[in-house]
């Protein structure tokens, strides 16, 4: 059995923590997956996680399931007390399971689409919850990808799906639904080469959603809340308002993805 690890400054404690940070996660190809349910969608996608730490003293039964599971795969197995996994996580209230996983790059051209492809385009949204949300909701929607369309502004950062706040939010469907980053003009040129109707949410749009087919090969693209749609979608794209009855005049972002995924859900389950 190996070595118990017990200091907050034992130097692979401050590793892993380091990982966190994303400038850590790009230099080292690595990311921190945390939590029981996360772990175990990464495992069942064929992510590979080279290393399990756990904290017994934190952990229940479902977590020890898990974390046997990854040591069985071949992951170093790597046990720490509960002051040093704190260190390590970023959850208030840790299960006492996380893992090291091998960062594998997405492309826009390894994403395998059905016939009636559905897709979700998320357009400059980087806060992680919303990220996270979206994710969730194109997993259990059924949507064939989600790509996010970054906006090359300098000196701002495209959004991380690596990022452990993300996959914490997504509650692992970051690992159940394919996903790829790109410029967004490299993805309005990839939806066309595949046959996708760019299909985007825009409260001052004159069409409403309720009107428009949304049963062939379509993106569907959420944007910014504050910002909006960037210039080349809103050029490429069809846009559609969500109809709103209320005072407010726009819907958080993950919440309006969920819209258009489950209307194009809707129109495909009768047949359009």
């Amino acid at each position: 059995m190996a070595e118990r690890i017990t200091s907050t400054a034992n130097p692979l404690v401050k590793r892993l923590a380091a990982l966190k940070v994303r400038a850590e996660r790009r230099r080292s190809g690595r990311y921190l997956v945390e939590g029981a349910r996360e772990l175990g969608r990464a495992r069942d996608a064929g992510v590979k996680v080279e290393q399990v730490v756990v904290s017994p003293e934190l952990w229940g039964a479902h977590e020890e399931v898990v974390a046997n599971r990854l040591r069985s795969d071949g992951a170093e197995w790597v046990e720490m007390g509960s002051a040093a996994f704190s260190r390590v996580s970023v959850r208030r209230h840790p299960d006492g399971l996380a893992g090291v996983a091998v960062n594998d790059p997405r492309r826009l051209d390894d994403l395998a689409l059905g016939s009636s492809a559905l897709v979700l385009v998320i357009d400059g949204v980087e806060k992680p919850g919303n990220l996270g949300a979206m994710l969730r909701s194109a997993d259990a929607a059924g949507a064939d990808a989600v790509v996010v369309a970054v906006r090359m502004v300098p000196g701002e950062e495209p959004a991380d799906l690596t990022s452990p706040n993300v996959i914490r939010a997504s509650q692992g469907a970051v690992f159940s639904v394919p996903w790829a980053v790109a410029p967004v003009d490299d993805v309005v040129g990839w939806a066309r080469r595949r046959g996708l109707a760019l299909v985007a949410a825009d409260a001052k749009a004159a069409e409403s959603l309720w009107e428009v087919d949304l049963t062939g090969r379509t993106a569907v693209v959420v944007g910014a809340e504050a910002a909006g749609l960037s210039d080349v979608i809103r050029q490429s794209g069809r846009a559609v308002a969500i109809p709103m009855s209320g005072a407010s005049d726009s819907l958080n972002a993950s919440v309006a993805a969920a819209l258009l995924l489950y209307e194009a859900v809707r129109q495909r389950s009768l047949g359009g």
